[in-house]
Formats: structure tokens, sequence, C-alpha cells
């Protein structure tokens, strides 16, 4: 039991409740959206700091925005050469975005995650 909480850094309970919590959120946003307002705060409660909180939410919801692009693409719903500006804009606002979290301090990062 010692390695498993050495290797993983949590408690195999604390992991068991973060894959349920990340279950429900992400059928939340299979519907409708906005799994990321229960993965954040139980990131957050789990120990994370709000920079590794944020990123790891970002990065699961790029799982499912890519699923989604596929799909629309491979049905023609969605043309790829019309997205091009689409696409860079994207990536230059998240590029932005994570080197600015980046130099925000934790606490003001907290405040900003409970309150929204």
């Amino acid at each position: 039991m010692d390695q498993f909480i050495e290797l993983f850094m949590v408690s195999p309970l604390l992991l068991a409740g973060l894959f349920f919590i990340a279950m429900l959120a992400g059928f939340i946003d299979a519907l409708a959206g906005g799994g990321g307002l229960l993965t954040v705060p139980a990131l957050l409660a789990a120990g994370m700091s709000p920079a590794q909180a944020l990123a790891t939410n970002k990065l699961q919801a790029c799982g499912g925005s890519l699923s989604a692009s596929i799909y629309f693409i491979r049905r023609k719903v969605v043309s790829l050469a019309d997205q091009k500006l689409n696409i860079l804009m994207t990536f230059i606002g998240s590029t932005s975005g994570a080197l600015l979290v980046q130099h925000v301090q934790s606490d003001v990062l907290r405040q900003i995650c409970r309150s929204s």
C-alpha cells in the first residue's frame, strides 16, 4: 500500500473518488458541457495547485474537443480548410492563457476558482 501511495502520491480512496468525479464530469460534458465545474474543485480539494488543476481540466477537455472535431470533419459538416484562422486564434489564445496562468499567484487563482 505504501508503494502505491508513493507512486501515485494519493491514497487509493482519493484516486477512486477522483475517477468517479471525472466519469460524472465526462457524462455532463457529453450532454451539455460544464464538466470542469466538477473536476476543478475536486482537483483543488485533492491538493493540486490551481495551475495544475486548470491544466488537468483543459487537457481532459482536449479529448472531447478532438473527438467532436473529428466527428464533424468526417461527416463534412465542417470544412477544415475554412477553419484555419479559428485554429490559429485558438492556439494563440490557449498558449497565452497557459503562459499567463503561471504568473498569477496561487492564492489569487484559488479565489477565482472558488468564486466561479
